[in-house]
Protein backbone atom coordinates (compact mmCIF):
# COMPACT_ATOMS: atom_id res chain seq x y z
CA UNK A 1 0.00 0.00 0.00
CA UNK A 2 1.07 3.60 -0.59
CA UNK A 3 2.02 6.07 2.11
CA UNK A 4 -1.47 7.57 1.67
CA UNK A 5 -2.65 4.59 3.75
CA UNK A 6 0.32 3.55 5.87
CA UNK A 7 1.33 7.01 7.12
CA UNK A 8 -2.10 7.97 8.47
CA UNK A 9 -2.77 7.75 12.26
CA UNK A 10 -6.08 5.96 11.75
CA UNK A 11 -6.45 5.08 15.44
CA UNK A 12 -6.81 8.79 16.18
CA UNK A 13 -9.50 9.32 13.52
CA UNK A 14 -13.22 8.62 13.63
CA UNK A 15 -15.81 7.14 11.29
CA UNK A 16 -19.52 6.36 11.72
CA UNK A 17 -18.92 3.52 14.20
CA UNK A 18 -16.02 4.85 16.27
CA UNK A 19 -12.26 4.67 15.81
CA UNK A 20 -11.11 4.22 12.22
CA UNK A 21 -8.62 1.42 12.94
CA UNK A 22 -10.35 -0.86 10.39
CA UNK A 23 -10.14 1.55 7.44
CA UNK A 24 -6.59 0.53 6.33
CA UNK A 25 -7.73 -3.10 6.03
CA UNK A 26 -10.69 -2.05 3.88
CA UNK A 27 -8.57 0.19 1.67
CA UNK A 28 -6.11 -2.66 1.16
CA UNK A 29 -8.96 -4.99 0.20
CA UNK A 30 -10.34 -2.41 -2.22
CA UNK A 31 -6.96 -1.98 -3.91
CA UNK A 32 -6.85 -5.75 -4.56
CA UNK A 33 -10.47 -6.19 -5.72
CA UNK A 34 -12.23 -6.05 -9.06
CA UNK A 35 -15.80 -6.14 -10.32
CA UNK A 36 -18.50 -7.34 -7.94
CA UNK A 37 -16.02 -7.85 -5.08
CA UNK A 38 -14.80 -4.27 -5.49
CA UNK A 39 -18.36 -2.99 -5.21
CA UNK A 40 -18.94 -4.95 -1.99
CA UNK A 41 -15.70 -3.69 -0.43
CA UNK A 42 -16.59 -0.12 -1.40
CA UNK A 43 -19.99 -0.49 0.22
CA UNK A 44 -18.25 -1.52 3.46
CA UNK A 45 -16.01 1.54 3.28
CA UNK A 46 -18.99 3.74 2.40
CA UNK A 47 -20.84 2.58 5.53
CA UNK A 48 -17.96 3.80 7.65
CA UNK A 49 -16.63 7.02 6.13
CA UNK A 50 -19.66 8.23 4.11
CA UNK A 51 -22.49 6.83 6.23
CA UNK A 52 -25.84 8.32 5.13
CA UNK A 53 -23.94 11.08 3.38
CA UNK A 54 -21.94 12.09 6.49
CA UNK A 55 -18.22 12.73 6.40
CA UNK A 56 -15.87 12.17 9.34
CA UNK A 57 -12.26 12.83 10.27
CA UNK A 58 -11.33 9.53 8.54
CA UNK A 59 -13.00 10.60 5.29
CA UNK A 60 -10.33 12.97 3.86
CA UNK A 61 -7.44 10.46 4.18
CA UNK A 62 -9.70 7.75 2.72
CA UNK A 63 -10.34 9.98 -0.31
CA UNK A 64 -6.61 10.67 -0.63
CA UNK A 65 -5.95 6.91 -0.69
CA UNK A 66 -8.73 6.14 -3.18
CA UNK A 67 -7.54 8.62 -5.82
CA UNK A 68 -4.37 6.70 -6.89
CA UNK A 69 -6.35 3.44 -6.81
CA UNK A 70 -8.79 4.98 -9.28
CA UNK A 71 -5.88 5.87 -11.56
CA UNK A 72 -4.96 2.17 -11.83
CA UNK A 73 -8.54 0.97 -12.44
CA UNK A 74 -10.12 0.25 -15.80
CA UNK A 75 -13.58 0.06 -17.29
CA UNK A 76 -16.49 -0.26 -14.88
CA UNK A 77 -14.09 -0.41 -11.92
CA UNK A 78 -12.93 3.13 -12.68
CA UNK A 79 -16.55 4.20 -12.85
CA UNK A 80 -17.10 2.81 -9.34
CA UNK A 81 -14.15 4.76 -7.97
CA UNK A 82 -15.28 7.98 -9.63
CA UNK A 83 -18.87 7.56 -8.42
CA UNK A 84 -17.62 7.16 -4.85
CA UNK A 85 -15.33 10.20 -5.15
CA UNK A 86 -18.18 12.25 -6.59
CA UNK A 87 -20.37 11.32 -3.61
CA UNK A 88 -17.60 12.37 -1.24
CA UNK A 89 -17.39 15.70 -3.07
CA UNK A 90 -21.15 16.20 -2.81
CA UNK A 91 -21.17 15.65 0.96
CA UNK A 92 -18.09 17.85 1.31
CA UNK A 93 -19.87 20.73 -0.47
CA UNK A 94 -22.90 20.26 1.76
CA UNK A 95 -20.75 20.33 4.89
CA UNK A 96 -19.14 23.59 3.78
CA UNK A 97 -22.49 25.09 2.77
CA UNK A 98 -24.53 24.09 5.82
CA UNK A 99 -21.96 23.95 8.58
CA UNK A 100 -21.30 21.16 11.05
CA UNK A 101 -23.96 18.43 11.00
CA UNK A 102 -24.85 15.87 13.63
CA UNK A 103 -23.51 12.33 12.95
CA UNK A 104 -25.38 10.25 10.36
CA UNK A 105 -26.91 13.34 8.76
CA UNK A 106 -25.79 14.34 5.29
CA UNK A 107 -22.83 16.72 5.48
CA UNK A 108 -20.34 16.93 8.33
CA UNK A 109 -17.51 19.14 9.55
CA UNK A 110 -16.67 21.93 7.03
CA UNK A 111 -12.95 21.42 7.76
CA UNK A 112 -13.21 17.81 6.59
CA UNK A 113 -15.21 18.93 3.56
CA UNK A 114 -12.53 21.40 2.50
CA UNK A 115 -9.84 18.73 2.91
CA UNK A 116 -11.78 16.31 0.69
CA UNK A 117 -12.26 18.88 -2.07
CA UNK A 118 -8.59 19.86 -1.87
CA UNK A 119 -7.48 16.24 -2.41
CA UNK A 120 -9.79 15.89 -5.41
CA UNK A 121 -8.76 19.20 -6.98
CA UNK A 122 -5.08 18.29 -6.58
CA UNK A 123 -5.69 15.20 -8.76
CA UNK A 124 -6.61 17.32 -11.80
CA UNK A 125 -3.95 15.78 -14.04
CA UNK A 126 -5.33 12.31 -13.25
CA UNK A 127 -8.96 13.16 -14.11
CA UNK A 128 -8.35 15.36 -17.17
CA UNK A 129 -7.50 12.54 -19.64
CA UNK A 130 -10.73 10.76 -18.73
CA UNK A 131 -12.76 13.57 -20.31
CA UNK A 132 -11.97 11.64 -23.51
CA UNK A 133 -12.88 8.20 -22.11
CA UNK A 134 -14.93 5.83 -24.27
CA UNK A 135 -17.21 5.33 -21.24
CA UNK A 136 -19.72 8.21 -21.24
CA UNK A 137 -20.32 7.86 -17.49
CA UNK A 138 -16.60 8.21 -16.80
CA UNK A 139 -16.46 11.33 -19.01
CA UNK A 140 -19.24 12.95 -17.02
CA UNK A 141 -17.77 11.95 -13.65
CA UNK A 142 -14.34 13.23 -14.66
CA UNK A 143 -15.94 16.60 -15.41
CA UNK A 144 -17.73 16.61 -12.05
CA UNK A 145 -14.48 15.86 -10.22
CA UNK A 146 -12.44 18.44 -12.14
CA UNK A 147 -15.05 21.07 -11.22
CA UNK A 148 -16.00 19.69 -7.81
CA UNK A 149 -16.01 23.17 -6.28
CA UNK A 150 -15.79 26.83 -7.15
CA UNK A 151 -12.05 26.63 -6.41
CA UNK A 152 -11.43 24.58 -9.54
CA UNK A 153 -8.65 26.25 -11.48
CA UNK A 154 -9.34 28.06 -14.75
CA UNK A 155 -7.40 25.43 -16.69
CA UNK A 156 -9.50 22.55 -15.32
CA UNK A 157 -12.71 24.49 -15.91
CA UNK A 158 -11.69 25.25 -19.49
CA UNK A 159 -11.00 21.55 -20.15
CA UNK A 160 -14.51 20.67 -18.97
CA UNK A 161 -16.04 23.49 -21.03
CA UNK A 162 -14.24 22.31 -24.18
CA UNK A 163 -15.54 18.78 -23.59
CA UNK A 164 -19.06 20.12 -23.09
CA UNK A 165 -18.90 21.89 -26.45
CA UNK A 166 -18.21 18.66 -28.34
CA UNK A 167 -20.03 16.12 -26.17
CA UNK A 168 -22.97 14.35 -27.86
CA UNK A 169 -24.42 12.26 -25.05
CA UNK A 170 -27.12 14.23 -23.23
CA UNK A 171 -26.63 12.66 -19.78
CA UNK A 172 -22.90 13.37 -19.97
CA UNK A 173 -23.57 16.95 -21.05
CA UNK A 174 -25.79 17.39 -18.00
CA UNK A 175 -23.03 16.13 -15.70
CA UNK A 176 -20.47 18.42 -17.35
CA UNK A 177 -22.81 21.40 -17.09
CA UNK A 178 -23.35 20.69 -13.38
CA UNK A 179 -19.61 20.93 -12.87
CA UNK A 180 -19.27 24.03 -15.02
CA UNK A 181 -21.99 25.77 -13.02
CA UNK A 182 -20.01 25.21 -9.82
CA UNK A 183 -16.91 26.66 -11.50
CA UNK A 184 -18.74 29.51 -13.26
CA UNK A 185 -16.57 32.07 -11.50
CA UNK A 186 -13.65 30.89 -13.63
CA UNK A 187 -15.32 32.25 -16.80
CA UNK A 188 -15.61 36.02 -17.36
CA UNK A 189 -18.01 35.31 -20.27
CA UNK A 190 -20.29 32.95 -18.29
CA UNK A 191 -23.56 34.78 -19.16
CA UNK A 192 -22.60 34.70 -22.83
CA UNK A 193 -21.78 31.00 -22.63
CA UNK A 194 -25.22 30.26 -21.17
CA UNK A 195 -27.01 32.38 -23.77
CA UNK A 196 -25.14 30.69 -26.63
CA UNK A 197 -25.83 27.21 -25.22
CA UNK A 198 -29.55 28.01 -24.89
CA UNK A 199 -29.72 29.12 -28.50
CA UNK A 200 -28.59 25.76 -29.80
CA UNK A 201 -29.95 23.40 -27.11
CA UNK A 202 -33.29 21.62 -27.55
CA UNK A 203 -33.13 18.86 -24.92
CA UNK A 204 -35.59 19.76 -22.09
CA UNK A 205 -33.35 18.55 -19.25
CA UNK A 206 -30.40 20.57 -20.54
CA UNK A 207 -32.52 23.64 -21.15
CA UNK A 208 -33.82 23.38 -17.59
CA UNK A 209 -30.27 23.18 -16.20
CA UNK A 210 -29.13 26.09 -18.39
CA UNK A 211 -32.10 28.23 -17.34
CA UNK A 212 -31.40 27.46 -13.68
CA UNK A 213 -27.76 28.48 -14.13
CA UNK A 214 -28.89 31.64 -15.93
CA UNK A 215 -31.32 32.59 -13.14
CA UNK A 216 -28.65 31.85 -10.55
CA UNK A 217 -26.36 34.27 -12.38
CA UNK A 218 -28.89 37.05 -13.02
CA UNK A 219 -31.11 36.59 -9.94
CA UNK A 220 -33.76 39.32 -9.80
CA UNK A 221 -32.56 40.65 -13.18
CA UNK A 222 -33.63 37.42 -14.97
CA UNK A 223 -36.22 38.17 -17.62
CA UNK A 224 -39.79 36.90 -17.40
CA UNK A 225 -39.48 34.65 -20.48
CA UNK A 226 -36.53 32.77 -18.96
CA UNK A 227 -38.35 32.27 -15.65
CA UNK A 228 -41.57 31.18 -17.41
CA UNK A 229 -39.75 28.52 -19.46
CA UNK A 230 -37.87 27.30 -16.39
CA UNK A 231 -41.14 26.88 -14.47
CA UNK A 232 -42.80 25.16 -17.42
CA UNK A 233 -39.95 22.66 -17.73
CA UNK A 234 -40.09 21.96 -13.99
CA UNK A 235 -43.83 21.33 -14.11
CA UNK A 236 -43.24 18.79 -16.87
CA UNK A 237 -40.77 17.02 -14.58
CA UNK A 238 -43.33 17.12 -11.76
CA UNK A 239 -45.89 15.32 -13.90
CA UNK A 240 -43.41 12.47 -14.35
CA UNK A 241 -42.42 12.50 -10.67
CA UNK A 242 -38.86 13.73 -11.32
CA UNK A 243 -38.97 17.27 -9.94
CA UNK A 244 -36.47 18.18 -7.21
CA UNK A 245 -38.50 20.62 -5.11
CA UNK A 246 -35.73 21.35 -2.63
CA UNK A 247 -33.38 22.72 -5.27
CA UNK A 248 -36.20 24.40 -7.15
CA UNK A 249 -37.51 26.32 -4.13
CA UNK A 250 -33.93 27.30 -3.28
CA UNK A 251 -33.45 28.68 -6.78
CA UNK A 252 -36.77 30.57 -6.69
CA UNK A 253 -35.44 32.64 -3.78
CA UNK A 254 -32.86 34.13 -6.12
CA UNK A 255 -35.68 36.03 -7.84
CA UNK A 256 -36.63 38.02 -4.73
CA UNK A 257 -39.77 37.69 -2.57
CA UNK A 258 -42.31 39.26 -4.94
CA UNK A 259 -41.26 37.29 -8.02
CA UNK A 260 -40.85 34.14 -5.95
CA UNK A 261 -44.45 34.32 -4.82
CA UNK A 262 -45.67 35.17 -8.32
CA UNK A 263 -43.76 32.17 -9.69
CA UNK A 264 -45.21 29.84 -7.06
CA UNK A 265 -48.74 30.97 -7.88
CA UNK A 266 -48.01 30.52 -11.59
CA UNK A 267 -46.86 26.97 -10.84
CA UNK A 268 -49.96 26.32 -8.75
CA UNK A 269 -52.23 27.37 -11.59
CA UNK A 270 -50.48 25.19 -14.17
CA UNK A 271 -49.74 22.09 -12.08
CA UNK A 272 -51.88 18.94 -12.17
CA UNK A 273 -49.81 16.61 -9.99
CA UNK A 274 -51.34 16.41 -6.49
CA UNK A 275 -48.11 15.83 -4.59
CA UNK A 276 -46.53 18.75 -6.40
CA UNK A 277 -49.57 20.93 -5.70
CA UNK A 278 -49.38 20.12 -1.97
CA UNK A 279 -45.70 21.04 -1.80
CA UNK A 280 -46.37 24.30 -3.65
CA UNK A 281 -49.25 25.06 -1.26
CA UNK A 282 -46.99 24.38 1.73
CA UNK A 283 -44.29 26.69 0.37
CA UNK A 284 -46.80 29.45 -0.44
CA UNK A 285 -48.31 29.35 3.07
CA UNK A 286 -44.91 29.34 4.77
CA UNK A 287 -43.87 32.29 2.66
CA UNK A 288 -46.87 34.61 3.03
CA UNK A 289 -47.19 33.92 6.78
CA UNK A 290 -43.43 34.23 7.45
CA UNK A 291 -43.36 30.75 8.98
CA UNK A 292 -40.00 29.83 10.53
CA UNK A 293 -40.88 26.39 11.92
CA UNK A 294 -38.74 23.32 11.19
CA UNK A 295 -39.61 19.70 10.43
CA UNK A 296 -41.64 20.28 7.27
CA UNK A 297 -39.69 17.66 5.36
CA UNK A 298 -41.24 14.82 7.39
CA UNK A 299 -44.82 13.88 6.45
CA UNK A 300 -46.76 10.62 6.61
CA UNK A 301 -49.25 9.38 4.05
CA UNK A 302 -52.19 7.04 4.69
CA UNK A 303 -54.58 5.82 2.00
CA UNK A 304 -58.21 6.75 2.58
CA UNK A 305 -61.10 4.48 1.59
CA UNK A 306 -64.67 5.86 1.66
CA UNK A 307 -63.45 8.72 3.82
CA UNK A 308 -61.81 6.48 6.46
CA UNK A 309 -58.23 5.43 6.94
CA UNK A 310 -57.40 2.09 5.38
CA UNK A 311 -55.89 0.04 8.24
CA UNK A 312 -53.99 -2.13 5.78
CA UNK A 313 -52.20 0.82 4.23
CA UNK A 314 -48.57 1.12 5.19
CA UNK A 315 -47.38 4.39 6.64
CA UNK A 316 -44.91 6.03 4.30
CA UNK A 317 -42.53 8.88 5.06
CA UNK A 318 -41.98 11.41 2.30
CA UNK A 319 -38.22 11.01 2.56
CA UNK A 320 -38.18 7.19 2.93
CA UNK A 321 -36.62 4.69 0.54
CA UNK A 322 -38.40 1.68 -1.00
CA UNK A 323 -37.68 -1.74 0.43
CA UNK A 324 -35.84 -4.44 -1.53
CA UNK A 325 -39.11 -6.34 -1.99
CA UNK A 326 -40.77 -3.23 -3.41
CA UNK A 327 -37.91 -2.72 -5.84
CA UNK A 328 -38.04 -6.38 -6.93
CA UNK A 329 -41.80 -6.20 -7.53
CA UNK A 330 -41.30 -3.03 -9.51
CA UNK A 331 -38.66 -4.65 -11.72
CA UNK A 332 -40.91 -7.65 -12.38
CA UNK A 333 -43.78 -5.32 -13.33
CA UNK A 334 -41.54 -3.40 -15.71
CA UNK A 335 -40.46 -6.64 -17.40
CA UNK A 336 -44.06 -7.82 -17.76
CA UNK A 337 -45.13 -4.45 -19.14
CA UNK A 338 -42.31 -4.59 -21.69
CA UNK A 339 -43.51 -8.00 -22.87
CA UNK A 340 -47.09 -6.76 -22.97
CA UNK A 341 -46.04 -3.74 -25.05
CA UNK A 342 -44.38 -5.99 -27.63
CA UNK A 343 -47.30 -8.40 -27.93
CA UNK A 344 -50.44 -6.40 -27.20
CA UNK A 345 -49.70 -2.66 -27.21
CA UNK A 346 -53.40 -1.74 -27.08
CA UNK A 347 -53.80 -3.84 -23.90
CA UNK A 348 -50.87 -2.06 -22.29
CA UNK A 349 -52.33 1.35 -23.08
CA UNK A 350 -55.65 0.30 -21.56
CA UNK A 351 -53.91 -1.11 -18.46
CA UNK A 352 -51.88 2.04 -17.92
CA UNK A 353 -54.95 4.22 -18.44
CA UNK A 354 -56.91 2.19 -15.86
CA UNK A 355 -54.09 2.40 -13.32
CA UNK A 356 -53.81 6.13 -13.83
CA UNK A 357 -57.55 6.56 -13.28
CA UNK A 358 -57.41 4.44 -10.13
CA UNK A 359 -54.50 6.47 -8.82
CA UNK A 360 -56.34 9.72 -9.50
CA UNK A 361 -59.42 8.48 -7.62
CA UNK A 362 -57.41 7.44 -4.58
CA UNK A 363 -57.40 9.85 -1.64
CA UNK A 364 -54.77 10.23 1.07
CA UNK A 365 -54.45 11.61 4.56
CA UNK A 366 -51.18 13.51 4.68
CA UNK A 367 -49.97 14.50 8.12
CA UNK A 368 -47.02 16.71 9.02
CA UNK A 369 -45.76 14.91 12.12
CA UNK A 370 -42.65 16.78 13.22
CA UNK A 371 -43.27 20.48 12.64
CA UNK A 372 -41.63 22.32 15.56
CA UNK A 373 -41.89 25.95 16.63
CA UNK A 374 -44.55 28.58 17.18
CA UNK A 375 -47.29 28.80 14.58
CA UNK A 376 -47.91 32.24 13.06
CA UNK A 377 -50.98 34.10 14.24
CA UNK A 378 -53.63 35.06 11.69
CA UNK A 379 -53.79 38.84 11.28
CA UNK A 380 -57.03 40.80 11.67
CA UNK A 381 -56.66 41.79 8.02
CA UNK A 382 -54.81 39.73 5.44
CA UNK A 383 -52.05 41.43 3.47
CA UNK A 384 -52.32 41.71 -0.29
CA UNK A 385 -49.94 38.79 -0.77
CA UNK A 386 -51.84 36.66 1.74
CA UNK A 387 -55.11 37.41 -0.05
CA UNK A 388 -53.63 36.52 -3.44
CA UNK A 389 -52.18 33.26 -2.12
CA UNK A 390 -55.26 32.10 -0.24
CA UNK A 391 -57.58 32.99 -3.14
CA UNK A 392 -55.41 30.95 -5.51
CA UNK A 393 -55.41 27.98 -3.13
CA UNK A 394 -59.18 28.14 -2.63
CA UNK A 395 -59.69 28.16 -6.41
CA UNK A 396 -57.48 25.11 -7.08
CA UNK A 397 -59.72 22.02 -6.89
CA UNK A 398 -56.83 19.53 -6.66
CA UNK A 399 -55.65 21.19 -3.43
CA UNK A 400 -58.67 19.81 -1.59
CA UNK A 401 -58.78 16.20 -2.78
CA UNK A 402 -56.53 14.83 -0.03
CA UNK A 403 -56.95 15.37 3.70
CA UNK A 404 -54.07 17.08 5.47
CA UNK A 405 -53.30 18.93 8.69
CA UNK A 406 -51.38 21.54 6.66
CA UNK A 407 -54.27 24.01 6.99
CA UNK A 408 -54.67 23.49 10.73
CA UNK A 409 -50.97 24.24 11.22
CA UNK A 410 -51.71 27.76 9.97
CA UNK A 411 -55.08 28.11 11.71
CA UNK A 412 -56.92 27.89 8.37
CA UNK A 413 -60.10 25.95 7.44
CA UNK A 414 -59.56 22.57 5.78
CA UNK A 415 -61.89 23.18 2.84
CA UNK A 416 -62.24 25.65 -0.02
CA UNK A 417 -65.57 27.10 1.11
CA UNK A 418 -64.27 27.79 4.61
CA UNK A 419 -61.15 29.42 3.23
CA UNK A 420 -63.21 31.70 0.98
CA UNK A 421 -65.37 32.71 3.95
CA UNK A 422 -62.25 33.45 6.01
CA UNK A 423 -60.86 35.55 3.19
CA UNK A 424 -64.05 37.58 3.03
CA UNK A 425 -64.00 38.25 6.77
CA UNK A 426 -60.32 39.25 6.84
CA UNK A 427 -60.14 41.32 3.64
Amino acid sequence: MTSAVTDVPWQQLEHAFGRAHDVPRLLTAISQSRGWTLRKRMEELWERVLHQGSIYSASPPAVRALIPMAANANGSDKRLYYELLAEFASSARQAIRNGRAIPCCSGGDPEHGRAILTHILEARDQFAPDLGSRDRAVRGLAGELLCCSGDAGSEAALLVRNRFEIERDQATRLALLEGLTRASGQFPDWPGFLAAALQRESDPALRFALRRAQIRQLKSAADDAAVAEWISLFLTDCESGLGDFGRFFEALRWLGPDRELASLLQMLAGCGHRDAIRMIAERVLRMVFDDARSGWESASRTTLSDGAADPSAARQCSNGLPSSATVLRGLIKIALLAVLWKIFPFLLRRTLRRRRDERNRRRYRIHYDEVKGCSPELPARFTENQQRALAALAAKAEVWIDETNLWALFGLPGNAAGLRALLASHA
